[in-house]
Parts: structure tokens; C-alpha cells; sequence
């Protein structure tokens, strides 16, 4: 959740562009293209997710699932959470080939 760390993942793409000041072109790892205004790098900086979390959790049962092997958000530490089910699956941020299935069986068991 490290806004550095993820800006660097983005750049180390070939035809990305950051652009602080106005918007950046952010090649996805399908090839896909997003383009980010900058008011989102601003608006990422003020926000605290593991806040959030604990208070989304204190309203209803709050589950994340985590990959192990997420190459967008790498290592998070999740210790600061209060009243959350944390479930650690391998697969990468997008949950691609395999581990897609193990993703959808978990998802499907949690809601049931």
C-alpha cells in the first residue's frame, strides 16, 4: 500500500509515464493502459487503509484475502487490523492462472 513502492512497480514498464502534475499513462501488466489524473497521487497520500479497515470492521464481518506472491502491493502488514479475517492464498495481485481457482473457491466459501 506503499504509494512509492507501487509508483516504481508502474515505472519499471515500458510506456509508462508518472506525471505528478497532470496525467500519468500507467501500463497494467496485461498490456491494458490506465490514465491517472494527479489528484489521485494526492488524494493516495491522505488515505489510511488499515484505519478504514478497522473501522469497516467494527459494522460488519470484514474478510480480506491476501496473495502471497502480490507483485503490486508486495509485503502489507496486516497486525494493526482488529476484528478481521485475513486469508493468504497464493497467487499474484491479479490472482492469474491457477491460483484464479483457489481465488474463486475461497470467495465462494466465505459468502456461503
Amino acid at each position: 500500500m506503499n504509494l512509492e513502492r507501487m509508483m516504481n512497480a508502474f515505472k519499471s514498464r515500458p510506456g509508462t509515464k508518472i506525471d505528478m502534475n497532470s496525467t500519468s499513462r500507467i501500463v497494467r501488466s496485461d498490456g491494458s493502459i490506465t490514465l491517472v489524473p494527479s489528484k489521485y497521487f494526492i488524494e493516495r497520500t491522505m488515505i489510511q487503509p488499515m484505519r478504514l479497515y478497522n473501522e469497516l470492521a467494527k459494522v460488519t464481518e470484514l474478510v480480506i484475502i491476501r496473495a502471497k506472491q502480490d507483485n503490486v502491493l508486495g509485503e502489507t502488514e496486516f497486525s494493526v487490523l482488529k476484528n478481521v479475517r485475513l486469508i493468504e492464498l497464493d497467487g499474484d495481485h491479479e490472482f492469474s492462472g491457477d491460483s484464479r481457482k483457489g481465488l474463486l473457491e475461497t470467495v465462494a466459501k466465505a459468502i456461503l
